[in-house]
């Protein structure tokens, strides 16, 4: 089996890190039914999705009837993807962070890990602008992706971006 888990407790809730490749060999069956309560899914060690891996993730977080609220943290640039392209990718979750990848002038390129903090001050359907990001070398750093198209996935997440504190 390409996905592996790790369970753990954290803040208050059940946090599932997932690592590997979402693809025909998944099985989340297992994994479904140790979970309850509130439950963060870390999707940080994802790295490859197929059309397979699709169809199984999206028939694991339709069934998960003992989980009263489903987050997903650390989203990986390969989950963000999936969110943007496929309607019912996240399911009934939310999504708390994830990764997104910057680029200076200076040729630096690294992945920052974003938060997507909840606002009553930003209106449903209006994507969030990418946070200020300073290099190494004291430069500003931008979103190397196209904003519209990288934060599409939170459009119906009234939210503000921030980078997460290390």
């Amino acid at each position: 089996m390409n996905v592996r888990w790790k369970l753990r407790r954290g803040s208050g809730r059940l946090v599932v890190e997932l690592h590997g490749d979402f693809d025909e060999t998944a099985d989340l069956g297992p994994l479904a039914s140790a979970l309850y309560g509130r439950v963060a899914i870390d999707l940080g060690g994802v790295r490859r999705i197929n059309s397979a891996g699709v169809r199984e993730w999206i028939e694991f977080v339709r069934n998960l009837p003992d989980v009263t609220e489903l987050t997903l943290i650390g989203c990986s640039k390969v989950s963000v993807a999936q969110l943007n392209l496929i309607d019912n990718f996240r399911g009934p979750a939310h999504v708390e962070s994830f990764w997104a990848p910057y680029s200076c002038s200076c040729g630096n390129e690294r992945e920052i890990l974003l938060e997507a903090r909840a606002s009553d001050h930003v209106r449903r359907r209006r994507l969030p602008t990418a946070p200020a990001v300073i290099c190494s070398c004291g430069q500003a750093m931008e979103l190397d992706e196209l904003p519209d198209r990288y934060f599409l996935f939170l459009a119906d997440q009234p939210v503000r971006l921030g980078a997460a504190r290390a």
